[in-house]
Order: C-alpha cells, then sequence, then structure tokens
C-alpha cells in the first residue's frame, strides 16, 4: 500500500516513469491487489503506453470483475488504440453487470466510443438522390476529419461542419452549413448504417421537429463511393449529377425557357390539388377547423417553396434572376415563347399568390431607377463630369471609373501596338492578359480530432 501511496503522489506530480515504478513495486508485493492495476493502467495511459494500459485494466477486471473503475480503465485503453466498438462491446456488459462504482462514468465513456465510432465510419464520400418533395436531386456529402465536410447539391459545392451525438436514439447528426465563411443554419438527420456501404439519413419535413423514424419525405439512402474517391469541390465545376447533364449542354435562352416551366408546373400542381390531396404534409394542428385549414395552406405554401428551390438550384441563380424579369416585365422577351412562358407563370405566382401586382410594379420602378443611374454614372464618367448624387454609394462610382479606365488603356495601347513590331505586340498583349486570379484552395492544418471523453487517471 505505501508503494501504491507513493506512486499517487509521483502520478499528481507528472512523474509519471517513477509513478509507473511504485505501482510495480506494489504488484510484485502484493499481485492480488486490483487497486494498484488499476493506477498502473491510469499510468501508462498517460504514457501513452495503451497496450500496456489495456493488459493491466483487464487484470484489474480480472481480480475484481464487478468494480466498475477497472472496466473503465478497458475501455479508455481500447477507446484510445481507436478500438471502438471493442470498447462498446466490454462497456456494455459491464454497464449490465457491475455493482460497484460509477455506472454513470461507464455510460458515458460507452456513449463517446459510439461517437466516435460513427464518425469514423461516416468518414468518405456518400452519394443519394432526395425524394421528390425534396426536388428528386442527387447529392453527395463528403465527412471529413475534424468535424469538416462538403455537401454537393446539383453542380454547387458548399463548405460545411458536422457533429455526432452517438448518446441518442436513434443517432443524431448535425450538418452545419457555412454561409460567407460563417456557422450557417444547422440541418438535423437521424441516421443509420444498415450495412458498410450503405447509410440511412432522415431530416424533417416542413417541420422543425427532429423525426424518430426512417420514414417519410426526408428519408435520404446514400451509399458509399469507392474509398479513396473524393469529389472535386472546385465552386466553378459541375458536380456529377445526371439531372444536370442535359441541362449544362442547354443554352441561356432555353435554360431560361424550361426553368419557367418547370416552376409553372410546380404551381399548376399545388392549385389543382385539394387540402386533403398531399399525404405527404405532417399533421395540420389547431384548436378550431379554421385555424387547421390555414395551417394547412402555410405548410402547402411550405412545400411549395422546397420544389421552387429545386427547380431553381437545377438551373442556377443568374438562370431564375433573368426569368423573373422577364416575369416583372422589366425585360422585353425577345420571342413568343418565351413571352407566352413569363406570363402564364406571371399569372400562377398572382394566382398563388407569391407575388402581387403592388411588389411587380415596386420591381419595375427599382429596375428602371437602377438603369437610369448606372446611364448617368457612365456618361458623366466619359465626359469629366460630376453627376448628380441620388445616395448611390462612391464603391459603385470608383467600379464604374475603373471600368472606363481600363477602356480607356485598352484603347491607348492597342493604337500604340499598331506602330510597334509584332514581337513588341505580343509582349504587350501578355500584359494585358487579364490575372484577376484567385487561390480558392486554403491550407488546411490542424492536428488529430482530441478523443471524445478525457479519462484521466484516478488514483486510490
Amino acid at each position: 500500500e505505501d508503494f501504491r501511496k507513493d506512486g499517487n503522489a509521483k502520478l499528481k506530480a507528472k512523474d509519471v516513469q517513477g509513478a509507473i515504478e511504485s505501482y510495480t513495486k506494489a504488484i510484485d508485493i502484493k499481485p492480488e491487489d486490483h487497486l494498484a492495476w488499476s493506477n498502473r493502467s491510469a499510468a501508462f495511459s498517460v504514457d501513452g503506453s495503451y497496450d500496456k494500459a489495456l493488459a493491466d485494466g483487464l487484470k484489474c477486471v480480472e481480480l475484481a470483475p464487478l468494480w466498475s473503475k477497472g472496466h473503465h480503465r478497458v475501455g479508455s485503453a481500447l477507446q484510445a488504440m481507436g478500438r471502438y466498438q471493442e470498447a462498446i462491446d466490454h462497456l456494455d456488459k459491464a454497464i449490465a453487470t457491475c455493482t460497484e462504482g460509477d455506472i454513470a462514468n461507464l455510460k458515458a465513456l460507452r456513449d463517446a466510443c459510439n461517437t466516435l465510432a460513427i464518425e469514423k465510419k461516416l468518414l468518405g464520400s456518400w452519394k443519394g438522390t432526395v425524394t421528390e418533395q425534396l426536388g428528386g436531386y442527387s447529392q453527395v456529402m463528403q465527412f471529413e476529419e475534424g468535424h469538416k465536410m462538403h455537401v454537393m447539391v446539383m453542380g454547387q459545392s458548399q463548405e460545411a461542419s458536422y457533429m455526432v451525438d452517438g448518446a441518442k436514439d436513434p443517432i443524431l447528426l448535425n450538418i452545419h452549413l457555412a454561409i460567407d465563411g460563417n456557422q450557417g443554419p444547422n440541418v438535423p438527420y437521424i441516421i443509420r448504417f444498415t450495412d458498410d456501404g450503405t447509410l440511412e439519413m432522415c431530416c424533417p419535413y416542413l417541420t422543425p421537429e427532429i423525426p424518430t423514424k426512417f420514414e417519410g419525405p426526408g428519408l435520404v439512402t446514400m451509399k458509399k463511393l469507392p474509398d479513396g474517391e473524393k469529389v472535386d469541390v472546385d465552386e466553378n465545376k459541375w458536380i456529377d449529377s445526371p439531372e444536370l447533364e442535359e441541362i449544362k449542354k442547354l443554352g441561356e435562352r432555353t435554360k431560361v425557357l424550361r426553368y419557367m416551366r418547370e416552376f409553372s408546373d410546380v404551381l399548376i400542381k399545388a392549385k389543382d390539388q385539394t387540402d386533403d390531396g398531399d399525404d405527404d404534409l405532417p399533421p395540420s394542428t389547431g384548436t378550431t377547423e379554421e385555424e387547421i385549414r390555414a395551417n394547412k395552406q402555410v405548410l402547402k405554401m411550405m412545400s411549395v417553396n422546397v420544389k421552387i428551390n429545386a427547380v431553381e438550384a437545377r438551373y442556377g441563380s443568374p438562370v431564375a434572376q433573368a426569368a423573373f424579369l422577364l416575369v416583372a416585365q422589366c425585360q422585353t422577351p425577345k420571342d413568343q415563347e418565351l413571352e407566352k412562358a413569363s406570363d402564364e407563370l406571371r399569372s400562377l405566382m398572382l394566382e398563388i399568390g407569391l407575388i402581387d401586382e403592388a411588389s411587380l410594379e415596386e420591381t419595375r420602378k427599382k429596375f428602371k431607377e437602377a438603369n437610369k443611374f448606372m446611364q448617368e454614372q457612365t456618361t458623366a464618367a466619359s465626359t469629366g463630369m460630376q453627376a448628380p448624387s441620388d445616395g448611390r454609394t462612391e464603391a459603385t462610382r470608383a467600379r464604374l471609373q475603373k471600368k472606363l479606365e481600363t477602356r480607356q488603356a485598352e484603347k491607348a495601347a492597342a493604337a500604340e501596338s499598331a506602330e510597334t513590331s509584332p514581337a513588341a505586340t505580343g509582349k504587350k498583349a501578355g500584359k494585358r492578359k487579364n490575372s484577376r486570379k484567385s487561390d480558392t484552395s486554403s491550407e488546411r492544418s490542424g492536428t488529430k480530432e482530441e478523443k471524445a471523453t478525457e479519462c484521466p487517471p484516478e488514483e486510490e
């Protein structure tokens, strides 16, 4: 006992080797002392000798099978060695059989190991297709170490972070999307592995409540891509997505036309649907029939917005913006097909209640003002006169001035090049090449993720 107490004092003083020597002497004198085996296991863990810590922990369990701390030593060593499932299995048995010590600590360690095991299994890329209610698009989720990930949906890549809660049943996965470098909204999923290469995920649908069952429109089955296969996360490149293969080959005019037609199809289906016609909507609550109907209508509009967002995601924001300018009559359609499609979409949006005449008129007014302002600034810049200010920012003027100076410089260079040799012309042209190249990749550095649960040695 004296050697064991001496070991405790040395361990407190961070003399790990001295502590190990003292515990070893205590074991030599009294090999049946489970406390000495437990404490030396803790000292080996501090030293990073996890295999020895495991061996001492198992010996402690052999001597005192109903004592929880010995099992905790075993679980901690297995956790540190990355053998999470072995730790979970051992701790589950210990929780069921131990009658001495703190069982809560065993449960906390078991949950931590479960979380780490799930995170390890998630690493890599997974691909699946969401339900038609959510847009029917393909998505890829690429989980990386350090709780970093990329979410790729219909040609767009977005950085995100994730956290797993292995203590929940079902397992909870929270994905935080990054917006402009900051943490954005959280999307909760319940997840489960049906086999090594299949992951089921289920998110809320038109409700903030986290689902409890793997069913409904929020359910998606993800298949793991081959190990080592990573998806290109360059924002300027299309992510592999079958439904985009045809769209990306279309001209801009055809994209706008098809976007408006698909948008109209969503609204036509919503308009023709009865209040009880969508079985996928969550139950509507309320104290009166009128309130229930009103809440049902809100859910229907939310469902419509989800589908509209999916259409916009397929074609991209520039196409959606171009289409809205036609719908709002800010721009004139180039042909009868575009005119017919924009007129139909405008009529449907007004009927459904997505827009009203007042908002359309306000949009047209702002668009005209913006065009007038740009024309005034361009004219003023070209004549060297100061245009009347109507509150626009100096940044806008600076950008216009820079564009004008660039054009003037290009004209001057072109005139000069006509009088120089071909070799000189090539050299000057090279200097005029656009060099606005941004480095979108950032060096990622970091250390190995810390263990989910610290298990500091405890002394007896």
